[in-house]
């Protein structure tokens, strides 16, 4: 599976992003729900993967303020392994 597999469907993100004034192409890791929604997107296609792993590389890839979303994704699923 790839980056695609975990980025598909992110209308609801979207919305809230654009809602608040945001751009959702961006993903902000100061954001807890937009951490939580990371989450549940890497749990959905890797049900295998543990809560605490999928937090600690979503911190560890946390160095910049704002990055594409797409770019986040794929390096947090590279720090954990499944890219």
């Amino acid at each position: 599976m790839s980056v695609d597999s975990v980025l598909n469907n992110w209308s609801d993100y979207d919305e809230k992003k654009i809602k608040n004034g945001l751009d959702p192409d961006f993903f902000s890791h100061d954001e807890s729900w937009e951490i939580h929604y990371l989450r549940s997107k890497i749990r959905n296609v890797y049900p295998q993967v543990d809560d605490l792993k999928i937090f600690e590389a979503i911190e560890a890839c946390s160095l910049k303020k704002n990055e594409l979303r797409k770019s986040f994704v794929d390096n947090v699923l590279t720090k954990l392994g499944l890219t």
